[in-house]
């Protein structure tokens, strides 16, 4: 920071006489000079000197002994001593405001009390702020971008110095591919949403899909990442796990395996680059649906039928972290059965699905401890057929979602409530429609699926108490064919939902984000 540089030109009280003499004028209009002024030259070139730069330098500050002080000149010399002219000559004059804005930068001490020591920021991103004569000023910005921190509003904008929210708007993801798609699975990850599920858009071919996109933006978005996986023939995902490492994608495989169709775990980095895959089951199909970690690798369950019986048998499987084979355990009828949600517990893990015991569908409760051996399992039949989709451990029990499906009637989404033993506790209708995806909530529960409204069967976000009683749904989209298979919450309370929306007559993989409370924006 530059000095403010002041030269002293005062007299000594004895010199008072000659200066009187040397602005007494003569006869001539000249001044009179004593016969001796030479002696006098080095007083008057200091008194030149000294006119010649005080427009230049402020004024010095009174000493207490009521003298003018005499700070060090810029090559350190005393003002007692000689002075230095080129030191003057290339210090710089500093304003005010740029000795405050300046000090804190060499640790110079600045009075914290004034308007613009600590800065004149206002907060507001549509104020330019700046410090004008030790003055903070704030001018308004117009037409520029900005947020004004709802989520629910795009194309905010600064007017007349406050930010102002655009139209109301969901935020929405679809994957506007050439064929079609479909989210199956979702988690919530920093303030992004990892989605799998699967396309019929790569090389028209039907592989699995592995999508990121940023939650953080408003209103439409685009894929941080879109990654495919598979071959020529049908590939799917339809569980996802996040690692510290990457990506645990499940599902199911007909482009390689020992059978027709393979479960199929495939492990990613955190860009969804393919690290690792391996295959489970025998000649015919498996397919598998949900996927949980455990203490030494993961485990899986879907359905098999390369286990002895022509009809599909609920599928267990336990493998460490490389995907390496640990064991397999399978359960069920001589007719259809089929794991689609899992948790674990502490000692073992508890298992969704769908039993047909006499030929018609049941939800289905398997318990099993940690080895895949059975410790019970309980059925829930209405007069038609029932199926399980969905399954979440509180402290209230066990909650079960799905469908069921009444002898000539429309289906309803059905909410089981059920103690850890297995013992019904309570059911719940919510109404026509399906449920396929279920999330615990600080409030209770969430769910996703389809809603009918008799006319429409839009995707459904509904809304549970701690004891799984139906307090509020809401739907989303309108046209036949829509609906969400999957939820999750992010740590703000907000709602991450994968599912799958009709446009121009072609289904498109669909991710939203919602309010807390499942509201579409107002």
């Amino acid at each position: 920071m530059a000095e403010n540089l002041t030269i002293t030109s005062g007299y000594p009280d004895n010199d008072l006489p000659m200066r009187r003499r040397l602005a007494t004028p003569s006869s001539t209009g000249r001044p009179c000079l004593d016969p001796h002024w030479y002696r006098l030259w080095p007083l008057l070139a200091l008194v030149l000197y000294a006119c010649g730069t005080s427009s230049a330098t402020p004024a010095a500050a009174a000493s207490p002994d009521g003298g003018a002080d005499a700070p060090a000149n810029a090559d350190g010399a005393s003002a007692d001593g000689p002075a230095d002219a080129s030191a003057v000559v290339n210090k710089d004059v500093v304003s005010p405001e740029e000795t405050a804005s300046s000090a804190s930068d060499v640790g110079d001490s600045v009075d914290a009390t004034a308007p613009c020591a600590n800065g004149c920021d206002d907060g507001n991103p549509c104020t330019a702020d700046v410090c004008k004569l030790d003055l903070c000023q704030h001018n308004a910005i117009f037409q520029a971008p900005c947020d004004d921190g709802n989520p629910c509003t795009q194309d905010d904008s600064c007017h007349d110095g406050t930010c102002q929210g655009g139209p109301a708007t969901t935020w929405q993801w679809l994957s506007g591919l050439d064929g079609d798609d479909s989210a199956q699975a979702v988690i919530a990850v920093e303030n992004d949403i990892i989605a799998a599920g699967w396309t019929t858009s790569a090389d028209q071919s039907h592989q699995a899909l592995l999508v990121r996109v940023t939650a953080q933006t408003k209103g439409a978005t685009k894929p941080v990442w879109l990654r495919t996986y598979g071959g020529k023939n049908i590939d799917e995902f339809q569980s996802v796990i996040a690692t510290s490492t990457g990506y645990v994608a499940v599902g199911s495989t007909s482009s390689q395996g020992a059978g027709l169709r393979d479960g199929w775990l495939v492990t990613t980095d955190l860009q969804g680059n393919l690290l690792t895959e391996q295959t489970f089951g025998g000649p015919k199909d498996e397919e598998l649906f949900a996927a949980v970690t455990t203490t030494d690798g993961y485990a899986l369950a879907g359905y098999s039928e390369s286990q002895g019986s022509d009809d599909p048998d609920a599928y267990l499987v336990r493998c460490d972290w490389t995907g390496k084979l640990t064991w397999t355990a399978s359960f069920g009828t001589t007719a259809l059965d089929a794991f689609y949600g899992l948790v674990r517990l502490d000692d073992g893990f508890v298992i969704v699905g769908e039993t047909s015991p006499g030929g018609s569908e049941h939800l289905w409760l398997v318990r099993t401890d940690n080895t895949g051996k059975l410790l019970w399992e309980h059925s829930f039949h209405g007069t038609g057929s029932d199926t399980g989709w969905s399954l979440i451990a509180t402290n209230n029990g066990l909650f079960a979602g799905g469908y069921e499906h009444p002898d000539g009637q429309p289906t309803r989404a059905w909410l089981t409530h059920a103690a850890l033993d297995g013992s019904l506790v309570d059911e719940t209708d919510l109404g026509p429609g399906e449920l396929f995806g279920l999330v615990g909530t600080p409030a209770g529960l969430a769910w996703t699926g389809v809603t009918d409204t008799g006319q429409f069967k839009p995707l459904a976000v509904g809304l549970l108490d701690a004891q799984g009683k139906s307090s509020k749904i809401n739907s989303f989209g309108g046209v036949t064919g829509d609906g969400g298979h999957a939820i999750a919450q992010f740590p703000d309370g907000h709602l991450a939902i994968a599912g799958r929306k009709i446009v121009n007559n072609q289904m498109d993989a669909w991710i939203l984000r919602t309010q807390g409370n499942g509201a579409q924006c107002p």
